[in-house]
């Protein structure tokens, strides 16, 4: 998938999009991250509208969140499906 998609990942932006979006969404970003920087996950989280975004920092991991730390990514997820509820 990588490598067909490499070209298309580099110009890729639905950051305009962002603002259609209607349910809760958790985004999870690796505090060792050198894909997304922070400040890009943080443009994604204020793009949602308010209130219906949450930005998680997983640590010990990189760009692979679940592969990196599956733990607390499981961890993190469980507790925002939890607080749906």
């Amino acid at each position: 998938m990588n490598l067909h998609f490499t070209r298309e990942i580099r110009v890729m932006d639905l950051r305009d999009r962002l603002g259609a979006v209607r349910c809760p969404a958790l985004v999870l970003l690796g505090e060792q991250d050198s894909t997304v920087p922070a400040h890009l996950a943080r443009e994604i989280v204020e793009a949602i509208p308010k209130g219906l975004a949450r930005l998680e920092l997983v640590p010990e991991a990189a760009h692979e969140v679940i592969v990196d730390n599956p733990a607390e990514s499981y961890r993190l997820m469980r507790e925002f499906l939890a607080s749906l509820a």
